[in-house]
């Protein structure tokens, strides 16, 4: 698989250890960028380093995407685990009062769930309607091909 198709397609399956393991470098990745234009502070630095952080943002996108499929899943599910916490901190650095606690608790909620679905749970056993199991299980009663 091309590493293009691995980053940037929104078809398939990941299983949890290749969803970590690219989850990770694409954090080191961002860390890494956005310490070097700090360091280095010129306006072409920070424009790269916008544009490595569309492309790092996107690629996480299609691994969450893939990692939802293999949890058999819609991978318009990333919408809740990705944007909503978003648009909750948003508006709580908008408001003022209690409000801004239950916002706060709803984005914490959020985001332990989308840590237990995407990252600690484990995919469907076998295939599924996304495609073939990535740890290369059959499910139960599934016909072989062994001859």
């Amino acid at each position: 698989m091309s590493w293009a198709r691995l980053l940037f397609s929104f078809s398939g399956r990941f299983n949890r250890a290749r969803y970590w393991g690219l989850s990770l470098l694409l954090a080191a990745t961002l860390i890494a960028v956005t310490v070097a234009a700090d360091r280095l502070d010129m306006t072409p630095v920070w424009a790269a380093a916008g544009i490595v952080t569309i492309v790092v943002l996107a690629a996480g996108l299609a691994i969450g995407v893939k990692r939802l499929h293999d949890r058999d899943k819609s991978g318009w599910w990333i919408l809740i685990f990705y944007v909503t916490p978003l648009l909750l901190d948003g508006i709580a650095e908008w408001i003022e009062g209690w409000p801004v606690g239950v916002l706060r608790l709803a984005n914490l909620a959020i985001s332990v769930w989308a840590l237990i679905e995407l990252g600690i749970r484990r995919g469907t056993r076998g295939p599924n309607r996304f495609g073939d199991d990535p740890l290369g299980e059959r499910s139960a009663g599934a016909p072989t091909t062994a001859g």
